[in-house]
């Protein structure tokens, strides 16, 4: 198995919608952990919010892996070459 960077991997890293929602739940992630210490929050936010959201995201991340996002084409083409039809 050969390892190879995508040609634009900051675009990738952050026009993918599956790495935004991996970054999104372990932001979530994080603030459940402390949501108990953070009393400004707790007067508009439920408990278990930020850990809901967060599974929610974590949970999306393989679905969006599998949907097509045309804005990633240009960026991953060096990486993704097309076959060549037989002439």
């Amino acid at each position: 198995m050969k390892f190879e960077l995508v040609g634009q991997a900051k675009t990738v890293l952050f026009k993918s919608s599956a790495s935004l929602l991996g970054m999104a739940a372990a932001a979530f992630g994080a603030l459940a952990q402390f949501q108990d210490q953070l009393p400004m929050i707790q007067a508009y936010v439920p408990p278990r919010t930020f850990a809901l959201v967060s599974l929610a995201c974590a949970i999306a991340v393989p679905l969006a892996r599998i949907i097509k996002q045309e804005q990633l084409r240009e960026a991953t083409a060096a990486a993704n070459p097309q076959p060549v039809a037989p002439q």
